[in-house]
């Protein structure tokens, strides 16, 4: 069984679920708007999660947890780009971390990227038969029903940051405990970034990193009272979770490019090429009227004479300027009104001596 569909639709627990217990092997594609992500199961556990999102990344994974210092990522991207070696290669060649570190570190920004997944309201997702370069599979796999209780703690969670700030258009300032004491590294990073004028969203866009770590920590840090809560804005249209009206028309258009995709690639081109098309009825005139010139020519060559591959030459997928003729054909068929025959009516009623003529009509022909 393949899937797809929206997430308001089915939620990344249930999509996850799903492969552990079909025990899939691919790629959960996910997007939304401008971004991606795409989760690869083993036998229904996480080997590997990316993300075109640059706040996902390891290194700033690394940098938020305080691993690394801006400095210290500086020279380890330098290299990466000299030698063209992953991150975390390079960070055991420069004694920055061990390899022990780079593989405990590397499992939590996966989990951390996966887990980011369920904060998403909206978005599209498919599986594929996909897998991911060889660099990017952790050694062990992740449980996959792991992530889903921590995705669902996630959820919880961030319904009761938002109990104290409602949306990132919240202006963040001093509190009577500033600058507190004891911070861990995401707090300190958030710290230094508060000057009474930045918002929430402002804050995140500079620290980086997963959007739950940034929001946790400053809810944190509000509850220790090292920050207060300023001036609350309208909410934006910008604010990390949701989605302009752009946004979801663009959701709206990637769905319909993968839904188009999936049911191409479910009519079998390369098994039905040597067939013969044939009318078994045209189409009305109400729909000729509005045909276009390479449809009705299409529509006149289906005689049954020539086969699919002829008709349609391969790769049989919708190209720019094709005027539309293979969604005219496949429309034709889902509507009833052409037969795929095994060889030319002629050729067919001379083989199996038939005087009668247009028996398959008659066989194909709707009631």
């Amino acid at each position: 069984m393949e899937i797809s569909g929206r997430l308001t639709a089915f939620s990344p627990a249930e999509l996850l679920q799903w492969a552990h217990h079909e025990r899939r092997t691919g790629a959960l594609v996910v997007r939304r708007s401008r971004r991606e992500k795409r989760i690869y199961f083993k036998d229904g556990q996480v080997v590997a999660c990316l993300s075109d999102n640059p706040a996902d990344y390891y290194g700033q994974f690394l940098l938020l947890q305080g691993h690394l210092t801006e400095s210290d990522l500086v020279e380890a991207l330098s290299h990466c780009a000299r030698k063209g070696q992953r991150l975390g290669v390079v960070l055991t060649e420069l004694k920055l971390l061990t390899p022990e570190e780079v593989r405990e570190t590397l499992n939590q920004q996966i989990q951390d990227s996966v887990c980011g997944l369920f904060l998403w309201r909206h978005g599209i997702f498919f599986f594929e038969a996909d897998e991911p370069p060889d660099e990017e599979i952790i050694p062990n796999p992740i449980r996959t029903m792991a992530l889903v209780m921590e995705g669902t703690r996630w959820i919880d969670e961030h319904a009761r940051f938002r109990k104290l700030f409602p949306h990132d258009n919240v202006v963040l300032r001093k509190g009577p405990a500033w600058p507190g004491g004891d911070l861990n590294s995401v707090q300190k990073r958030i710290v230094a970034h508060v000057n009474g004028e930045r918002t929430l969203a402002k804050v995140h866009g500079i620290v980086q990193g997963p959007y739950f770590r940034v929001l946790e920590g400053v809810y944190q840090l509000c509850m220790q009272e090292v920050l207060d809560l300023g001036q609350v804005g309208e909410a934006s249209e910008n604010t990390s979770l949701e989605l302009n009206v752009y946004d979801l028309l663009l959701e709206q258009a990637i769905e319909e490019q993968v839904l188009a995709k999936q049911h191409q690639l479910h009519f079998p081109m390369d098994v039905v090429g040597e067939l013969h098309p044939v009318w078994i009825g045209p189409p009305p005139a109400t729909e000729q009227g509005s045909m276009t010139l390479e449809q009705i020519q299409l529509w006149e060559k289906m005689d049954g004479t020539r086969t699919v591959e002829e008709l349609i030459p391969t790769p049989a997928l919708p190209q720019d300027g094709d005027g539309g003729r293979l969604e005219f054909f496949l429309e034709q068929i889902r509507k009833g009104r052409v037969a795929l025959l095994p060889d030319s009516p002629e050729n067919l009623e001379e083989s199996l001596g038939n005087t009668q003529g247009s028996w398959w009509r008659k066989l194909f022909s709707r009631k």
